[in-house]
């Protein structure tokens, strides 16, 4: 769905024979004429932001008053559509919710915030905001606070417009220290960054953990006072989760290798070639968790010291781009994969002004062979339809609890997705579901089988029983959810969300009864974004 708000319309009428009808005219449009063309010949879905639009309409004095107003609408929602294919400066057109953050901070981050006046028109830069050209840190503070939630799915956007190193230009260290606080304030966490251990506070579920919202101006901030004992530190009114519990090295090491391996913000910073102090690197390490498995956050706090350490270690950079030379350096693709590429860097030539990328509707930025996204088909898109049932069947728990705790969530949803039907590994929806853009490697011991399939039963009886509830008439629990999951649908996925497409002609009312096709919206757990569609 399009939406569409206009602050003022204004005609003047040359030669008309009653100007005292142009007025009423205006305001038929304004009022409703243009609902009617727009419903008649709609917009792309999204967000449309008009700061300014010129035209001229020619109408016949001759024909009826509603006829005129008619074709008056129609001119104007023709002419928004060239207006954004001519690439004028003054419409915008946003096609998600995400894609507005993104352009706001892509946009600060490249010092081209020629758009300000639309993030205004949105509501994502208010009035009492630090100005994009006075306080760019503290403006991207403030905004990136303000989504509480996919934080660090924001940040992989970020990194795929701008780059790792040029984010760093702009947020230095106390930058990186205050985006991981925001990330894991998600979670439920208080992270403070300090050496040489770690401060991690578990919340509870009714207290805000986020950071106070007073942003710096500069890009030092305050943290707590450095602590000679290495254990974290401990909060008596808020208690940490099973601390008393000793930490299992092996399986936290097995479970950072795992992160590092295939997360988009841990290749990113590995290949960026910066070489940072130890509490940026812990920093990169809690974004790389929040990133790659956000349910990660959710273990004990010395799990959690233990695991940013781990990950943190295995985060030094690859390389180091020196002052001339070779770098590597790194993009996210809007799959959510990261790529490489080599570029020569030269100490003699100064940065461009507003950095090393492009603006956020420039047409190709940093990494101008990026591929556009190519949207795969799937045969078994229904499968999305259980995460409406996830939750009941205790999925995030058992996520977290033995014998997977050294492995990410990806890896479990993944096996679990083969239990259930009988689909291809690299499947995009299973791929989807899983969170991942490669099918996980690690075979499975006897005792995660068992589990898997355990998990695979419990959600499948879930999900049954549902629908069920609401008439389906099928018997065998694995049949049900098979026969929801046959359905063919295009999967578009990019970091932090997921939509899926299917055609209107493949509405089932038992599913829709069930309410198993309503938009999942937010799921933490998985940290996407999740919406189906027909059409």
């Amino acid at each position: 769905m399009s939406e569409l708000s206009i602050e003022r319309m204004t005609a003047s009428a040359a030669d008309w024979p009653d100007p005292d009808q142009v007025p009423s005219m205006l305001r038929h449009v304004a009022n409703g004429r243009l609902d009617d063309a727009l419903r008649q010949h709609p917009l792309p879905d999204g967000e449309w932001c008009v700061r300014r639009l010129d035209l001229a309409v020619e109408l016949d004095p001759d024909r009826p008053l509603s006829a005129l107003e008619t074709s008056w609408a129609d001119r104007v929602v023709t002419a928004l559509r060239r207006s954004l294919l001519d690439g004028s400066t003054d419409v915008v057109h946003f096609a998600r919710p995400e894609a507005v953050i993104d352009d706001m901070l892509a946009g600060i981050v490249s010092r081209d915030c020629g758009h300000a006046w639309a993030w205004r028109q949105v509501g994502l830069l208010r009035p009492a905001d630090p100005q994009p050209d006075a306080d760019p840190l503290a403006l991207l503070l403030v905004t990136l606070e303000r989504l509480q939630r996919g934080t660090a799915a924001a940040l992989v956007r970020l990194v795929a417009h701008a780059g790792v190193a040029q984010v760093h230009r702009m947020i230095g260290p106390g930058g990186w220290q205050r985006l991981a606080t925001i990330a894991t304030a998600e979670s439920g966490v208080a992270w403070v960054p300090s050496a040489p251990g770690l401060a991690v506070a578990r919340h509870p579920a009714d207290a805000d953990p986020r950071p106070d919202r007073a942003m710096p101006g500069s890009g030092s901030l305050e943290t707590r006072p450095q602590v000679d004992d290495a254990r974290p530190e401990v909060d008596d009114a808020r208690p940490h989760v099973d601390d008393a519990r000793p930490s299992n090295d092996s399986s936290i090491a097995q479970l950072a290798s795992a992160v590092v391996s295939n997360g988009v913000l841990s290749t990113a910073f590995r290949d960026s070639g910066l070489r940072v102090d130890g509490v940026t690197l812990r920093s990169w390490a809690v974004l790389a968790l929040a990133e790659a498995d956000p349910l990660l956050l959710g273990r004990s706090a010395r799990d959690l010291e233990d695991l940013v350490r781990f990950v943190a270690d295995r985060l030094q950079p690859q390389s180091s781009p020196g002052f001339s030379g070779s770098a590597r350096t790194s993009h996210v693709r809007p799959d959510g994969r990261a790529k490489t590429r080599t570029t020569t860097v030269d100490a003699a030539l100064p940065d461009p002004p507003g950095g090393d990328g492009g603006g956020p509707s420039g047409d190709a930025g940093p990494d101008d062979e990026q591929p556009m996204h190519d949207a795969p088909a799937t045969a078994w898109g229904g499968l999305l339809f259980l995460l409406n049932t996830a939750t009941a069947a205790g999925l995030p728990e058992a996520l977290q609890a033995p014998p997977f705790r050294a492995r990410t969530a990806g890896w479990v949803l993944h096996g679990i997705g083969l239990r259930l039907l009988p689909i291809e590994a690299d499947d995009p929806v299973l791929l989807a579901l899983a969170g991942v853009s490669e099918v996980p490697v690690g075979d499975a011991d006897e005792s995660e089988r068992r589990a898997l399939a355990e998990c695979a039963g419990r959600w499948a009886a879930q999900t049954a029983d549902l629908l069920r509830a609401c008439g389906a008439q099928f018997g065998e629990d694995a049949e049900l959810v098979r026969r929801i999951a046959r359905r063919e649908a295009i999967i578009e996925r990019e970091s932090g969300w997921i939509e899926m497409t299917l055609r209107l002609s493949d509405v089932d009312l038992d599913v829709r009864r069930a309410g198993l096709d309503l938009d999942p919206g937010w799921v933490a757990w998985l940290g996407n974004v999740v919406r189906f569609r027909y059409e």
